[in-house]
């Protein structure tokens, strides 16, 4: 190394780098600055760097230990663990932070770059929570999962039209003899290679590739909740299935960083919006902001308990309903105290003064059946299923614990003791002693 680069390299040590970035699918553009708090930041650099190039840019142009900003786009999460692999740190900031210094004339990726440093310098740049590898793959997996229900559901709908254009007998498309009737009904009417039998044999084949793919997920999914004990006692919500624990879990990551449930439901977005200015004051509606796929998990999980539950905040919900409020609104609001409930459960907080439902304990043994066929519940100290159902049913069971609790096609009584060896336990845990209905 010749005395000019020794000297820049130690000079680049001394100061502060602070660097814009404006990834795309392909590049990134990086606007490297120096940057001293209190001070907007000068612009030392500015370069165009291919995706597949960039460990190799930031060990030639960028000071190990720099800061990188970047947008929470698609490929953030994965630029930022490639940074930190190198020695770097990376803040992904939300998606909006450049909505107040962009210039509907001045618009390119060089200037994009250095205006996510200097709203980083000026402290007007929100972060956005970076999952770790455990929390990406299970937001992953709930995507798999979504994207094949989205799949099916449009099969679906196109089998549907086929069978109403053709004047046959319209399907349910619920049914799993439902390929084998529309089938029929085709091969009655058309020849075996005539275009509509060739249609129809396609479009049946979509919808069975779909179904078989979201049950293929929604298995994955019960066995991961029930390696989960977090998620196995979110399922103690009525309403609160095995997806929509998994997608809490997933989405929320550390329930820590919500310091109270409001920030919770403000995340999700069930927090109503604010109007004020001056004397004039307002509040709109629900917030439009937060995980939209929450928002709509946690919807249909009230729509279930709304029909279902029998405890005070459902015949809240539909007292509500029956004053004339809208049903939509109810849905909303007993959503909202759902999401509060679960945020108690992820905290560690004491369990609720119930004993656990039939409807809880339904859930567990279902997840546990998806994790026995696995091979998995083995692993986690549960020989046989009723005794993961029955240790999940004593920790979420309020003090003093019921004599007598039924299970799903199980009854007994409470004994001390008798759980698995590996079983996570706790102190003063207690189990059923069962016998077979």
């Amino acid at each position: 190394m010749t005395k000019a680069k020794q000297r820049k390299k130690e000079e680049e040590a001394r100061w502060n780098c602070l660097v814009g970035m404006d990834a795309h699918s392909r590049q990134a553009t990086l606007c490297i600055t120096e940057w001293e708090f209190g001070s907007e930041p000068k612009v030392r650099k500015q370069l165009e760097v291919p995706l597949g190039e960039l460990e190799k840019a930031y060990r030639r142009h960028v000071p190990a230990g720099a800061l990188t900003v970047l947008e929470a786009t698609a490929n953030a999460f994965a630029i930022a663990g490639r940074l930190e692999e190198i020695g770097q740190r990376a803040a992904v900031v939300c998606s909006d932070t450049l909505s107040g210094l962009a210039r509907s004339d001045r618009v390119n990726d060089r200037i994009d770059a250095h205006n996510l440093a200097r709203a980083w310098a000026r402290g007007a740049a929100r972060t956005v929570y970076v999952p770790d590898e455990e929390g990406a793959e299970k937001r992953e997996l709930f995507f798999a999962y979504r994207d094949a229900g989205k799949g099916l559901q449009s099969a679906g709908s196109r089998v549907w039209n086929f069978c109403h254009h053709l004047g046959l007998p319209l399907p349910d498309l619920d049914a799993a003899r439902m390929p084998g009737q529309v089938a029929a009904w085709t091969a009655e009417r058309f020849a075996p290679q005539s275009a509509m039998a060739l249609r129809c044999e396609s479009l049946l084949e979509e919808w069975s590739a779909y179904s078989r793919m979201k049950a293929r997920w929604t298995e994955r999914i019960e066995v991961a909740v029930a390696a989960d004990e977090h998620a196995a006692r979110l399922m103690q919500v009525m309403g609160i299935g095995p997806v929509v624990a998994f997608a809490l879990r997933a989405f929320i990551g550390e329930v820590r960083r919500f310091e109270t449930p409001g920030q919770l439901v403000a995340y999700v977005g069930f927090n109503p919006s604010v109007c004020q200015s001056g004397e004039s004051k307002g509040g709109g509606g629900m917030s439009r902001h937060g995980r939209r796929d929450l928002k709509w998990l946690m919807v249909e999980a009230a729509q279930n308990a709304m029909v279902f539950g029998r405890q005070p905040m459902h015949d809240w919900a539909r007292k509500l309903v029956r004053k004339g409020k809208s049903k939509k609104l109810a849905l909303c609001a007993l959503a909202r105290k759902m999401l509060v409930q679960a945020w108690h459960i992820l905290m560690g907080h004491p369990p609720l003064d119930t004993a656990p439902t039939l409807n809880h304990q339904r859930k567990l043994t279902r997840v546990a059946r998806s994790a026995n066929r696995n091979g998995k519940l083995a692993p986690l100290g549960y020989p046989k299923v009723k005794d993961y159902v029955l240790h999940l049913c004593a920790q979420t069971a309020s003090p003093p614990l019921l004599r007598r609790m039924p299970t799903a096609g199980v009854r007994g009584e409470l004994v001390t003791g008798g759980l698995p060896p590996n079983a996570p336990s706790q102190t003063e845990t207690s189990t059923l002693k069962i016998q077979r209905i």
